[in-house]
């Protein structure tokens, strides 16, 4: 099949940007039906936003360390084990 540069409008900046046909190649061979609706520099904003959220959710949910003086650790290890671990 036979691909064209085409103009693409951001949906989060605004921004135009083409989308090329190496890309429409490339997200064709890797089974990909839409088209990107972010600009390459809102796409990567976006992946760095989601992996520090995701970073702070894991660091969060398994502790590493238990501290008898931390109610937050303290909670997490009631909630996760259902016993609590400062009686």
């Amino acid at each position: 099949m036979s691909y064209e540069d085409k103009n693409l409008t951001c949906v989060e900046c605004g921004a135009d940007f083409i989308f090329s046909a190496q890309e429409q190649e490339f997200f064709a061979a890797k089974g990909l039906t839409n088209e990107p609706k972010r600009c390459p520099d809102c796409r990567q904003a976006r992946r760095q936003q989601r992996r520090e959220l995701h970073r702070v959710a894991k660091r969060h949910r398994y502790p590493l360390s238990l501290e008898k003086d931390d109610p937050c650790t303290a909670a997490s290890a009631t909630l996760k084990s259902g016993v609590n671990p400062s009686i």
